[in-house]
């Protein structure tokens, strides 16, 4: 009697030993990342990196190159199960990708860049007119600023300046105009002055990552 029990047994616990070895092949699919969005700029150090969750992955594989993958200075490179991985990285240009992998295949990695800039524009210096100046009645001021950027890892992003100009009519403000110009390290832009005696001016500066820094304001008289 016991004999007819050897069989079956040895069958299913071959059949669960197959099971065990069984692996898909991933080397045809495709991995969707989903943050940080490509080239996007940050003032925050703190990061989620996250791509979508593919059912056959056992892990996936995460590198982070600065400044880029031909010419990394520094290199990260691990294996995760999860699909997403908090990460702390300094002020520097990036880029990440992420790949599929199991014991048997791995698919493409998908790239993104990435710059984090924790660092606001130097502060705009005013050039003309200088604060309290008295200058004759014209229809308009050429103000002139200086603004500056600073650059990561030697490459210079753009940044926007500002320019906000108002009256001051019987104490009270009386907007001539907010203007928002390309960043450069020597600036102008001529703004009408409606007749008024007495104006002020300032200019913010602005990058990319949301880092802004604000001048002092420059008050003009301008008498007949």
């Amino acid at each position: 009697m016991k004999t007819r029990f050897i069989l079956p047994i040895i069958l299913i616990t071959t059949l669960c030993s197959c099971t065990e070895w069984l692996t898909y092949d991933v080397s045809e699919s495709r991995l969707t990342l989903i943050s940080p969005s490509d080239s996007l700029f940050s003032s925050s150090e703190e990061l989620i990196f996250r791509w979508e969750e593919n059912d056959s992955a056992e892990f996936y594989r995460i590198q982070i190159v600065s400044p880029n993958l031909s010419d990394p200075i520094s290199f990260f490179d691990t294996l995760v199960e999860e699909n997403l991985l908090p990460l702390t990285l300094n002020e520097g240009i990036y880029q990440w990708r992420v790949q599929i992998s199991n014991t048997s295949s791995s698919s493409d990695f998908q790239n993104r860049t990435l710059i984090i800039d924790t660092t606001a524009p130097n502060i705009p210096k005013l050039l003309f007119p200088d604060n309290q100046a008295t200058l004759a009645m014209a229809d308009s001021i050429i103000f002139q600023w200086r603004s500056v950027d600073p650059p990561i890892q030697n490459q210079q992003f753009p940044w926007r300046d500002k320019l906000t100009v108002n009256a001051i009519d019987q104490g009270q403000r009386v907007s001539l105009g907010s203007f928002d110009l390309s960043g450069r390290e020597l600036n102008s832009y001529a703004v009408a002055t409606k007749g008024f005696p007495t104006i002020e001016w300032r200019i913010k500066s602005y990058d990319m990552a949301g880092n802004e820094t604000q001048s002092e304001e420059g008050l003009v008289i301008l008498q007949q």
